[in-house]
């Protein structure tokens, strides 16, 4: 998906990031760390379902799909059912990078097994982590999260209201289609964040105050954050 920029906008806090590589970082001693603590965790799950990962008093969840062909789907929610990190897909010895509470982790798929009687499961460890990693799947997933987060706002769209959480999740699936061809975080914003494809009209967004702001104004704003960041 893309973006673009222009307006200021009232700073948020963002839950999110993440993307995969096939060289996870060394693991780091058991340490509290921000919003997780005795890191690193292990947590085994079945295919096709979620458990509260440990040391987070219930704040963060994962969920895994169906184990195919060594990868699986998982995800990763808050207390509130919102993701925090988006569907990313993994085989055994990737990792993806998210943050919570502006602090970075790393989600690493230990090992899958297949179990000759009764579910298959995935063991995973959370470990701290570093922006450094931060791939451009995970940038994408940083611009999708504060249009989400936004407080009593409205997301337009072809004329018609939406509330953040389906607009965040309208973004995703146009950027899940289109995977194949928008591949870095700005491509994601320019061609498909800020327009409907079947309109042309511009996405906007009618803050709590009653301003309203264009979506690409918003995003592009955000993106020059992540820039600065690096």
């Amino acid at each position: 998906m893309q973006v673009r920029s222009g307006i200021l906008v009232p700073a948020l806090t963002v839950l999110l990031v993440g993307g995969c590589t096939s060289e996870p970082p060394a693991e780091r001693p058991a340490v509290r760390s921000g919003a997780l603590s005795n890191l690193p965790v292990e947590i085994t799950l079945k295919q096709r379902s979620t458990s509260v990962v440990p040391g987070t008093g219930g704040s963060l969840s994962l969920t895994i799909d169906d184990i195919t062909r060594n990868h699986v789907i998982v995800s990763l929610t808050g207390k509130d059912g919102d993701f925090v990190h988006g569907r990313t897909s993994l085989t055994p010895r990737e990792f993806t990078v998210f943050t919570l509470e502006d602090e970075p982790y790393v989600l690493t798929l230990k090992e899958l097994n297949k179990a000759l009687v009764g579910e298959d499961f995935g063991t995973f460890v959370v470990s701290a982590g570093s922006t450094n990693l931060e791939s451009e799947d995970a940038r994408i997933e940083r611009l999708i999260a504060p249009v989400g987060s936004l407080s009593d706002a409205t997301f337009i769209r072809n004329g018609t209201d939406h509330n953040p959480r389906e607009a965040a999740e309208h973004l995703r699936r146009k950027w899940q289609a289109s995977a194949d061809s928008i591949t870095t975080a700005e491509g994601f914003v320019n061609r498909i964040a800020t327009k409907s494809s079947w309109s042309g009209q511009p996405y906007r967004i009618r803050l709590a105050d009653g301003t309203v702001v264009v979506a690409g104004d918003f995003l592009h704003e955000r993106l020059r954050e992540l820039e600065r960041e690096r």
